[in-house]
């Protein structure tokens, strides 16, 4: 079996021909070898979970999603005692990031304040700042850590970040004039 690993085991004798003054052949008593067979190192698998639609929030805001990767296997039966991490890898970014003008960012460091970040055991976490909103996708793979190290196919993870409709903000302003002239001011 090419893809075997593990512990395996055969029993052998030694036996002569019989000839030196022997009238029979001899035989050694039965002895028991055993072979550990290491398969080469296979890459890791997972089950993406879906991805993420989360509000606007109105101060930062901390997601955390148990079991967003779920069916972590680091290889064959004899890879089970690898380790899996994650990486996240940004393919596209679109956002608004501002309290007062929605001005448009391609930063997507400005749409979470912390991560996103896959645990070993599969926890998706990411922060976003307060007034944040847009999205951005990821390729997600795992490695273990075995001799050499192996990647997985990549999946895709979107996290959107809703905006919502905030109301405009009204600022007080004083003005001064002089009589019979015209006031011509921006009140935003």
């Amino acid at each position: 079996n090419p893809s075997f690993c593990g512990t395996d085991t055969f029993a052998y004798q030694l036996q002569d021909d019989g000839l030196g003054g022997h009238a029979s052949a001899l035989r050694s008593s039965a002895t028991l070898v055993t072979v550990y067979v290491s398969g080469p190192n296979e890459a890791p698998s997972f089950s993406a979970g879906p991805d993420q639609t989360v509000p606007e929030p109105s101060t930062g805001t901390t997601t955390t999603v148990s079991n967003w990767a779920t069916a972590i296997v680091p290889g064959p039966t004899c890879e089970q005692t690898q380790t899996v991490s994650f990486r996240l890898v940004g393919t596209e970014f679109r956002g608004a990031w501002s309290t007062s003008d929605r001005t448009q960012y391609s930063d997507r460091t400005l749409l979470f304040s912390a991560g996103p970040s896959i645990s070993p055991a599969g926890t998706l976490t990411f922060t976003v700042p307060a007034d944040a909103c847009g999205y951005a996708d990821y390729a997600v793979t795992a490695t273990d850590n075995g001799s050499p190290p192996k990647t997985s196919a990549a999946s895709n993870l979107r996290i959107l970040v809703q905006c919502s409709n905030d109301p405009p903000v009204a600022n007080a302003d004083t003005f001064s004039v002089v009589p019979r002239s015209t006031l011509s001011a921006n009140l935003l």
